[in-house]
């Protein structure tokens, strides 16, 4: 197939107690929260809901995801040392 992705939302917000929890942030914290759709063949087969910390890495925030989804952009620019990744489908 081929891939293209669309940013449906990418905004500084601070992080709901669920998400606190699952990080060990203090509920509140400002992280980047991105939205997005990936597709195949021009159809939707992922719908992404990520929290990315700007303290941990602060040059998110010049980030354009929009031309390069998050996953390769923070292969790029940062090591995981730690993820929590949800998969669910419906």
């Amino acid at each position: 197939m081929v891939y293209s992705h669309r940013v449906i939302a990418q905004r500084d917000s601070p992080i709901p107690e669920d998400v606190a929890a699952r990080t060990g942030l203090p509920e509140g914290s400002i992280l980047t929260h991105l939205r997005a759709v990936h597709y195949g063949d021009g159809k939707p087969f992922q719908f992404e809901d990520r929290w990315i910390n700007r303290a941990a890495l602060p040059q998110v925030a010049g980030a354009d995801f929009r031309a390069l989804n998050a996953n390769e952009w923070l292969v790029q620019n940062a090591p995981y040392l730690h993820a929590d990744v949800e998969f669910a489908a419906a």
